[in-house]
């Protein structure tokens, strides 16, 4: 998750956009590519390449393309909105080669299939998004959640670093998108032995993380679920650059619907039903005490039969699920739009590359000579782009092809972090990542840490996990309409719109933690509370996917096709950071700014003795009550840091409302790094 983007509806901006507010991400313009069977502008360079005029078959194609396609260049450039010619020659390098062939009318104008269509391959990437959120879910849910009673919150701060890894997956990101084996597939390469450690992990160390969980070693701990987020942090760069060709360019925007739908399911398996089903109490009161579970052979309520399921025995089912699916991708599912030239040739990204640059510089030249051409009164555009330069694209190309054939993995590696470094040192990139750091300051206290201050109140951790059970299913169905409305709409509204909300929220959370009932487990006796509660978590839950998905679309018009899935993974990992960087600090700060007292017995004097910080520790044995004296709280951190990051968080977003619109409205070559031979010359 971390957390992930929509893909590649963003990409149907036009140069006018570039001088308009946002558009969005589904606009239908006569220049977007929506509804044609195009390659998705944001595949990485060997996937967007291996359907454009890189070999000799591909350029015969495209020259009959050209010739079938009604209207040509002039015919599209008649049809763009006033104000597009005058960006056109500014924007044009900022466009993939995939646009631009689109836009001279290399490609035939027909509708790609439905999203029932391609139902399976949505269903595929639902299965490895949930799998990838069931170790993210153990993380950042389950665990903290149930250590909270064994540790300070300093201690949860220490453990939350285990998360760090998908918020640096950059760093490694280019590996992953240069190195593979061509027979396994470009993406199976990293996911089938990703998914492979990760089960032998989660089967063959299941009893020793027990062990760690009941002896609280929370760096033991903490080591090992780093690496299991680091796996899962693989995967999702793997997993994330397949759907963008898994599925068709019509559809490619439904990837982050998928994504949403699977890592929210694995998420919450992982947190709220495994919390549950590993509460004894719970089972006894929602489980067993129905008469189903007798006529089954369950244990009696308040029989001591203990959880229905416990920590090694989840772990173990999960690794051998992963198993099961990873045997199933590697043997079953073929990767279809690999390239066939990295089958046959094995050429590097830079010549691929290398390749899209020749085939953008001769399209330019083409619409040059075609306007000319009809201006004079020659051949029609496309006809004449057919003839004079088929024969030129075909030689350029193979030239390229054969040059860089010998080149090394290394040097695809290094290609890769140096346009990483180039992309990281635009303005625009520095602007939106001091927004990406700094937009969720207002909520990231109150959402991380509102349920531990509840269960520190006594309030039963049963009751909250059935309570987000039953919203588990209106929590899926928000996020569909979230991301409905998001990926229809200009980005700008919907973010603001879901900020605001998350704002809302939060301040709801910090309320309801300071005045609801100590020692509340039942949720007959307090029902207007948890419903409270419960209505609280829903808004959370659709603000919060409202902003990713928004973001996500976002991400996805101005990411560079050249770069491949390379310049998502960094957007998407500063986003990471925005939440994942900052939570261990604010758990330190929530511990240090909590004040205790320790009153002597007489109820006046105060005594120099150490008092815990928790409430329900106050009156356990501690040095305080072994000296005859009382605990008393004087400040707590959790509503000293919550307001303070609300109000900073209130203050922001009036800032945006007058920024985020300027950033929204750049240019696309604001945000591209031209190549080291574009470069030179």
């Amino acid at each position: 998750m971390a957390p992930k983007a929509s893909a590649g509806k963003g990409s149907a901006a036009d140069s006018s956009a570039a001088r308009s507010p946002p558009r969005s991400p589904r606009s239908k313009s006569p220049a977007s590519p929506r509804g044609r069977r195009t390659t998705p502008v944001l595949a990485d360079s060997s996937e967007r390449t291996s359907r454009s005029q890189t070999t000799r078959s591909a350029s015969r194609a495209s020259a009959e393309a050209a010739k079938s396609t009604p209207g040509g260049p002039e015919h599209q450039g008649a049809s763009q909105p006033h104000g597009a010619h005058a960006s056109a020659s500014e924007d044009q390098n900022s466009h993939g080669p995939q646009q631009q062939q689109h836009q001279l009318g290399l490609h035939p104008h027909h509708h790609g299939p439905t999203p029932w269509d391609e139902r399976w391959q949505m269903a595929l990437l639902v299965l490895l998004y949930m799998v990838q959120g069931i170790p993210l879910g153990l993380t950042t849910g389950a665990m903290p959640f149930m250590l909270q009673s064994k540790l300070t919150y300093a201690q949860v701060g220490t453990f939350s670093l285990a998360a760090y890894p998908y918020s640096l997956k950059l760093l490694w990101s280019p590996i992953v998108d240069s190195c593979f084996s061509p027979r396994l597939g470009r993406r199976k390469s990293w996911i089938v032995p990703v998914q492979l450690i990760t089960a032998a992990m989660l089967i063959f160390m299941a009893g020793w993380i027990s062990a760690l969980y009941d002896a609280a070693d929370v760096n033991s701990l903490t080591l090992v679920f780093l690496v299991f987020v680091f796996m899962a942090a693989t995967q999702d760069i793997a997993v994330d650059g397949w759907a963008l060709t898994l599925l068709s360019p019509a559809n490619v925007g439904y990837a982050s619907t998928c994504q949403t739908i699977g890592t929210s399911t694995g998420y919450f398996t992982s947190f709220t039903i495994f919390i549950a089903l590993n509460s004894p109490e719970f089972c006894d009161t929602y489980i067993r005490s129905w008469p189903l579970a007798q006529a089954l052979g369950m244990a009696a309520p308040g029989s001591g039969a203990g959880p229905l399921v416990t920590l090694p025995g989840y772990l173990k089912f999960w690794g051998w699920f992963f198993a099961a699916v990873t045997a199933a991708i590697a043997f079953f599912i073929h990767e279809k739009n690999f390239s066939t030239r990295e089958h046959t040739s094995g050429s590097s990204s830079s010549a691929q590359r290398k390749q899209d640059t020749l085939s953008s510089k001769q399209d330019a030249s083409a619409l040059g000579r075609d306007k000319s051409a009809a201006s004079a009164g020659g051949k029609k555009p496309g006809q004449q782009q057919a003839s004079s330069g088929r024969d030129e694209v075909k030689d350029e190309a193979a030239g390229a092809l054969a040059a860089a054939g010998g080149a090394s993995s290394l040097a695809e590696v290094v290609e890769a972090y140096r346009q990483l470094w180039g992309v990281m040192k635009l303005p625009a990139v520095w602007a939106l990542t001091a927004f990406l750091l700094t937009y969720r300051i207002g909520v990231l206290a109150p959402e991380s840490a509102y349920s531990l201050k509840l269960i520190d109140k006594g309030v039963s951790k049963e009751a909250l996990a059935f309570l987000v059970l039953l919203q588990f299913p209106i929590e899926l169905g928000s996020a569909l309409l979230a991301g409905r409305w998001a990926a229809n709409h200009s980005p700008y509204s919907p973010f603001m719109c879901g900020l605001f909300l998350r704002m809302a929220s939060s301040a709801w959370f910090v309320l309801l933690t300071h005045t609801f009932p100590q020692s509340a487990t039942s949720l007959a006796e307090h029902r207007g509370p948890f419903l409270s509660l419960a209505a609280a978590n829903l808004v959370s839950s659709f603000a919060n996917t409202l902003t990713f998905t928004s973001i996500g679309s976002f991400f996805n018009s101005v990411s560079d096709p050249a770069i491949g899935g390379a310049y998502l993974t960094l957007l998407n990992t500063i986003a990471n950071m925005g939440y994942i960087l900052p939570k261990t600090p604010l758990f330190y700060l929530m511990d240090a700014l909590t004040t205790t007292s320790c009153t002597a017995a007489d109820g006046v004097s105060l005594l120099d003795l150490q008092c815990p910080k928790k409430v329900k520790d106050m009156g356990g044995v501690n040095p305080c009550t072994s000296a005859g004296g009382s605990c008393a709280l004087l400040a707590d951190g959790f509503y000293t840091i919550s307001i303070s990051c609300l109000v900073v968080g209130a203050l922001l977003w009036v800032l945006y409302m007058r920024v985020l619109p300027v950033l929204m409205s750049l240019p696309l070559s604001k945000w591209r790094v031209a190549p080291a031979k574009e470069k030179a010359d």
